[in-house]
């Protein structure tokens, strides 16, 4: 008989193979009225915005969109929309590519209701043009809260929603390895604990990190 291996855990929205799927996280969307022509870039940090988007009038399909992560630029393809850029999984990410890239440009930023990051403040101080829209909210799925957690898991948290949530109803044990997508997770998670992230945020990344790593496939 073999010895078992701790079981891996992904809060997150979609589940992924191989892993044990907690959604944690529940989403209500928004639709409100914009006016897409007044912009000339369009930035995302979330699938969630394209959900909102399919429901509203198709002028922001001829808008080009900044992207937080490939993964939310794969939905703006898949939404049949042009990726000007993608950046790397968090908000100072962002920040760099519009001075960088996009500074002169006027951008919407469409985004949740509670949000990880204050780039959009920083970026007007800066004295980029950006207006904001929210287009969703999240809150925690009461039905998943008190799910039980084995001692020695691996836990792989997609988002700091996620992370609050989990903290709202179970304890962070010291027998349980921690894995963050990307560094606004990372600042959710209590700062003495090690955590583990992958090379770029990416819940396929997590879940291979979790295997090699931790478990050593």
């Amino acid at each position: 008989m073999g010895i078992k291996k701790p079981p891996i855990y992904l809060f997150s929205k979609t589940p992924h193979p191989g892993v044990t799927h907690i959604p944690l996280l529940v989403t209500r969307h928004f639709f409100p009225a914009i006016d897409f022509s007044a912009y000339d870039l369009i930035i995302a940090t979330s699938k969630e915005v394209f959900v909102s988007l399919e429901a509203m009038q198709p002028e922001w399909k001829a808008i080009p969109f900044l992207c937080i992560s490939e993964a939310t630029a794969k939905a703006a393809k898949d939404a049949g929309v042009r990726v000007a850029d993608a950046a790397e999984g968090y908000g100072t990410s962002i920040e760099e590519r519009v001075l960088q890239q996009h500074g002169r440009e006027k951008i919407l930023y469409l985004r949740a209701k509670v949000v990880a990051s204050d780039f959009a403040l920083s970026l007007r101080s800066a004295g980029v043009a950006l207006d904001e829209a929210v287009v969703y909210e999240t809150s925690c799925n009461a039905e998943v809260l008190g799910e039980s957690i084995e001692e020695d898991a691996v836990l792989i948290f997609t988002s700091p929603s996620a992370v609050e949530c989990f903290l709202s109803k179970q304890t962070l044990l010291p027998t349980q390895h921690l894995i963050a997508i990307g560094e606004t997770t990372r600042a959710a998670l209590p700062a003495k604990r090690e955590v583990f992230m992958p090379e770029r945020p990416s819940v396929a990344l997590s879940v291979a990190l979790a295997k090699k790593l931790i478990i050593g496939e």
